[in-house]
């Protein structure tokens, strides 16, 4: 109700305890009924009569539609949200000023001034950049050894939680953020830029997580205080930033040539970080929240929990995950809810616990063997090691190296921290980071992602394999489904044998993934179509690049472009047998398509090949397929 006191210019809102329950509605009706009676009232104060249609115009100007809103009333359906009161109140990102003076100084570490400042060809480039990353990681794992370990790891274990929270909530939050702003590209690069602040944030803590455990002292050591943990976290990320610089020159997407400042930062020409990491970030970015709007809905809607996840999954996966875990994926499911349901109820979303009572813990009055229990932390723990630079007997240096992407000695591959060697082990447990890795690792398994040498089992190992094939297969069925819809005749999956007929002699061109045809404009598309593995690191996105510049390798191989421009340039010397095979009566105008699942990389570096090779993104062709 609306009362207005003319003697005070005041006007006074009684608001009833059944208003909050607005809030909990998926469209912003009760900050609009909160607004519309405020305007009510200094109608009233002004002495105007009220005029509804002018104040619904009003109303409009400030919540613009539905979305807007400040206050989301949402079900606490993760496990970060019911513990976020207990976590530090904000995250520690880097500071621009800790960054920058980092590198004061940097680039003149392995180099000397006499030597000057410019650096050329790509060995001399690759030679300094590692000398200059293996001195910060030995001078990096220096500093660690004067803080105690304990104290350490539960530092920056918390902050990667509040880090990841704040995260879901811009993302959960985004389509209100985005209504609240008239200017859209400036909210959107306002959400990226929050985005990649809160990623280096989790991505640093996890990277001295991993080094802390091998390096910080056992005990008797200081604590770490938040201005030094910015620093810590600069480091570590410019170690990264460093290592991926490196894999861009050896896999040539960056010139071949640094220049060290006076004052000692290390340039390089960013054409590559402009002209396709950046674009391609915010690329992927953007389609991150288009999604996350969509399913903003069901975050007011409490989470229907499955009994059971077997029925969700093959056979083969099920076998293959319980021969790869020791446990099935239920088994794992109890074990997270056990570790949640524990933090919940003593508020510790970070807590230190022996093997013996990690045990013992129950969630809704059910357990685990114990021998299930230590089998489970046996596959998904992180150990100790001697020295962080050291890697176990079977791994390789990439797999710690903070620069790759899936690396098999990373936090995320395995989230439960060992911290010592004891006869009934001590694990400081943080149950957002290990759901973090279960859902990590699954997703990666199932869908093929994990390179199959990284597999223990035979049967995971199998079972990569054969996601990948399955994938390529479906998505080509996708794709031609898709060309059809849009007018075209197609068919999937044909060899270029059965299209022209013929015997091809030596040389195997494959198959096609997709031939589509329109008898009207006499167009035939050859389409290569391309479930890529996501990459997200520069050195990655370098690698995922070189596969797809048209030419011939090292090894005398072509890469996988070349192979799609040979099949088709041989198609085109064969026309009338692609007219016979496509039913057209004169010789077809055959045209090369690539067509990619989701974003890519290529998208941005594709100007020297568009004459030879059409590139689409999957959700882009009704826009490039028009007939």
């Amino acid at each position: 109700s609306v009362s207005v006191l003319k003697s005070k210019n005041t006007v006074r809102l009684d608001v009833g305890a059944d208003f909050e329950k607005g809030f909990s509605l998926i469209e912003n009706i009760a900050e609009r009924i909160l607004v519309k009676k405020f305007i009510q009232g200094i109608y009233q104060l002004a002495g105007r009569p009220i005029n509804q249609a002018e104040i619904e115009k009003i109303i409009n100007l400030i919540i613009p539609d539905t979305k807007a809103r400040f206050i989301h009333r949402i079900h606490a359906n993760a496990f970060r949200d019911r513990v976020k009161t207990f976590l530090p109140r904000i995250p520690i990102t880097i500071d621009r000023a800790d960054d920058a003076g980092l590198r004061i100084g940097l680039g003149w570490i392995q180099r000397s001034k006499n030597s000057g400042p410019e650096i050329l060809g790509k060995e001399e480039c690759l030679k300094y950049l590692n000398a200059t990353v293996e001195s910060l990681e030995n001078d990096l794992c220096l500093k660690l050894k004067a803080f105690n370990k304990k104290a350490f790891l539960k530092f920056f274990l918390e902050n990667y939680e509040i880090s990841m929270w704040e995260s879901e909530h811009w993302r959960r939050t985004s389509g209100a953020v985005l209504s609240l702003h008239q200017d859209k590209p400036a909210t959107y690069k306002a959400l990226a830029e929050k985005e990649f602040l809160l990623n280096g944030a989790s991505l640093a803590s996890r990277l001295l997580i991993e080094m802390g455990n091998c390096e910080c002292a056992p005990e008797k050591a200081r604590e770490v205080g938040k201005l030094e943990a910015s620093r810590l976290m600069s480091q570590a990320l410019m170690i990264a930033h460093l290592g991926g610089l490196s894999d861009g020159i050896r896999w040539d997407a960056v010139e071949p040539r640094l220049k060290i400042t006076p004052l000692g930062d290390i340039h390089f020409n960013v054409e590559f970080f402009d002209k396709v990491m950046v674009p391609f970030a915010e690329k992927t970015n953007f389609e991150r929240l288009e999604e996350e709007q969509q399913r903003y809905p069901k975050h007011f809607k409490p989470l229907e929990i499955r009994k059971s996840v077997e029925d969700a999954f093959e056979k083969d996966f099920i076998k293959a995950w319980e021969d790869e875990h020791k446990s099935t994926l239920d088994e794992m499911r109890l074990f997270l809810d056990c570790l949640e349901d524990r933090a919940i109820i003593t508020k510790e979303p970070v807590f230190e616990a022996r093997l013996s009572e990690l045990c013992n813990l129950k969630s809704n009055k059910k357990s685990l063997p114990p021998e299930k229990v230590s089998e489970i932390v046996e596959s998904i723990k992180s150990t100790p090691r001697p020295s962080w630079r050291e890697v176990p007997q079977g791994f390789l240096d990439k797999d710690r190296q903070p620069w790759r992407f899936r690396r098999r000695l990373s936090v995320i591959r395995n989230p439960l921290i060992q911290i010592n060697e004891s006869d009934d082990p001590t694990f400081l447990v943080s149950p957002g980071l290990i759901r973090d890795g279960f859902n990590n690792n699954w997703v990666n398994f199932y869908h093929g992602s994990f390179p199959s040498q990284q597999a223990k089992s035979k049967r995971m190992k199998s079972w990569i394999g054969e996601a990948n094939h399955k994938q390529r297969k479906i998505f080509n069925t996708k794709v031609a489904d898709k060309v059809i819809e849009l007018g075209w005749q197609a068919k999937s999956d044909i060899n270029v044998t059965e299209i022209l007929n013929k015997s091809t002699g030596d040389k195997n061109f494959g198959d096609v993934d997709v031939i589509a045809w329109n008898a009207n404009s006499k167009r035939v598309l050859i389409i290569e179509c391309k479930d890529l593995q996501f990459r997200k690191t520069a050195g990655e996105i370098a690698e995922q690049l070189s596969d797809f510049r048209g030419n011939v390798k090292e090894d005398g191989k072509p890469d996988l472009l070349k192979k799609h421009i040979d099949r088709i340039d041989y198609l085109t010397k064969h026309q009338a047998n692609v007219a016979a095979y496509v039913g057209f009566s004169e010789k077809p105008l055959i045209e090369g398509h690539i067509v990619f699942k989701n974003p890519v990389p290529m998208k941005f570096a594709w100007s020297h090949l568009q004459k030879k090779v059409n590139l689409s993104i999957f959700n882009e062709l009704e826009k490039n397929f028009k007939i």
